[in-house]
């Protein structure tokens, strides 16, 4: 009996998966799709040491299309943590205002929250690849009223593991679930949110330990997304996932910029 729900089960699971692959991504990638004007928005991105991984991000955002069609609608600033690599040349090249912060990533969104001039903020990573439609789509849910950000789901870059960011599907609905509704935890490399919120619900705790990996991701990621949602709204937009690195996992060793990595956030030497 379980050898035939198997031979039943799987196949139903990978074509599902597959399915629901092409669902989420079947708007990100559409440069021709509808393009909303945005508000007045600052990209935040906080770097550390990043120089094997920044390029892919920078070109991804340069290719935006609602970027291409209102560029005076954006600013681009990057808080960087005193990298001794050539991080900060490689975003100056790419045109992005660079500012220096204390080592620890909420000290960096802060003094990013603090310094940006946009209505809206967009949190990115140094380490995630956005299709050309991901800003657009987000940026048109600040057309709804009681909306105070948006999230959007995190899937493993095609271009590293196609099967991996297929599995990502449902690592994504546990990630920012649950169910389909109004989410629960707000991974920084993909959100968008009014400025204002930000200081309305005073920000991050800025005191906990931001070298600790747990402690970051339930201050980061829960807790802060918990008071936005008193707010007011904090959808998930399921059609715009930005598209992750597999260097957090540590079992993976794909080349040395990833072991390079994997060691530095193990013996604490970066976020």
């Amino acid at each position: 009996m379980l050898s035939k729900a198997l031979a039943i089960g799987l196949p139903i699971s990978v074509v599902s998966t597959v399915a629901l692959y092409k669902v989420m991504t079947s708007r990100v990638f559409n440069r021709e799709d509808r393009v909303y004007e945005p508000p007045l928005t600052s990209f935040l991105m906080c770097s550390l040491n990043e120089e094997n991984f920044i390029k892919r991000a920078l070109k991804s955002l340069e290719e935006q299309n609602v970027i291409a069609k209102y560029p005076d609608n954006f600013e681009f600033l990057l808080i960087d943590s005193n990298s001794e690599d050539q991080t900060v040349p490689i975003a100056e090249d790419y045109g992005w205002k660079v500012y220096q912060a204390p080592k620890g990533k909420l000290l960096a969104r802060d003094l990013g929250m603090k310094t940006a001039k946009g209505e809206v903020v967009i949190s990115v990573d140094c380490d995630t690849r956005y299709p050309p439609n991901w800003c657009n789509l987000v940026l048109r849910w600040f057309r709804q009223s009681n909306v105070v950000g948006v999230v959007t789901p995190r899937l493993v870059d095609p271009e590293e593991s196609i099967i991996a960011s297929y599995l990502s599907v449902w690592m994504s609905l546990a990630d920012v679930g649950p169910l389909l509704a109004g989410g629960m935890r707000a991974p920084g490399q993909g959100m968008a949110i009014y400025k204002q919120a930000y200081f309305d619900v005073d920000g991050f705790d800025l005191s906990i330990n931001q070298q600790n990996v747990h402690e970051m991701v339930r201050e980061e990621e829960i807790r802060f997304a918990m008071k936005l949602r008193k707010l007011g709204k904090l959808p998930v937009d399921w059609f715009a996932p930005c598209f992750t690195s597999m260097r957090r996992l540590k079992f993976i060793g794909k080349d040395r910029a990833y072991e390079k990595w994997q060691k530095e956030r193990l013996s604490g030497k970066r976020f």
